[in-house]
């Protein structure tokens, strides 16, 4: 998979999560099938499959790589699987959105790179089955 055809992803199918490296590494130990199953937040904690993640929009995917990724983490592209997925505005933040992960499947993912100011300066795509291959 090439970085234009995941950016091109902007469609109300796709939304973007953002995972720092030692998060990726969790969710990769974790993953089983070559599927990725995101944990969300639920009234006891997080529950893997289940409950409400942070997600943004291709227009402000920036605000996922600044606030959700590190150097080695993943933004990673979801894709929704229902016709109309729960999805709700952030009300402090409106470039931020909330999901309920299991309407979502992790389909890809885009890399940031930084300069020395860590202003992003190029993207990196991966394939699930690339991410899959990060395992350590």
């Amino acid at each position: 998979m090439d970085i234009d055809e995941l950016m091109s992803k902007h469609s109300r199918n796709y939304r973007f999560h953002g995972v720092r490296a030692a998060t990726l590494n969790r969710l990769l130990q974790q993953s089983e099938g070559g599927q990725i199953v995101l944990w969300g937040r639920v009234e006891e904690g997080y529950e893997q499959g289940k409950g409400e993640i942070s997600a943004t929009d291709i227009s402000d995917i920036e605000m996922s790589f600044h606030e959700f990724c590190d150097e080695d983490g993943l933004v990673l592209v979801l894709e929704k699987k229902v016709e109309s997925p729960f999805e709700e505005r952030h009300p402090t933040d409106r470039r931020e959105c909330w999901l309920q992960c299991e309407e979502w499947q992790v389909i890809g993912g885009i890399r940031p790179v930084f300069d020395e100011d860590e202003d992003v300066i190029d993207q990196e795509a991966f394939s699930l089955s690339e991410i899959m291959g990060m395992r350590r």
